[in-house]
């Protein structure tokens, strides 16, 4: 989250700067988004920003994974320690 703003920032230059550079001292307006140039760079952003929403996913489903071993564990040893109340276990 804290460097979310900053990346946003970067792809966003980045896009800037391929639109800047495939306009050239030829082409203005419209035109210039027709470049292949401007194209691969608009096409790497989107999956620099793919990549860095999916391991915010993934560090999301971990700890979600996590809580749920978790639970579990503690409610094992929950049960077990109720065993020995019980005298079930010597």
């Amino acid at each position: 989250g804290f460097l979310s703003p900053l990346m946003h920032m970067a792809w966003t230059g980045a896009l800037g700067g391929a639109m800047w550079a495939a306009r050239g001292p030829h082409q203005s307006g419209w035109a210039a988004l027709s470049s292949w140039q401007f194209w691969a760079v608009f096409c790497a952003m989107i999956v620099f920003h793919c990549i860095w929403n999916a391991v915010g996913v993934v560090n999301y489903l971990a700890i979600a994974l996590w809580s749920i071993i978790f639970y579990y564990l503690k409610k094992g040893f929950a049960e077990v320690s109720n065993w020995e109340f019980e005298g079930r276990i010597v």
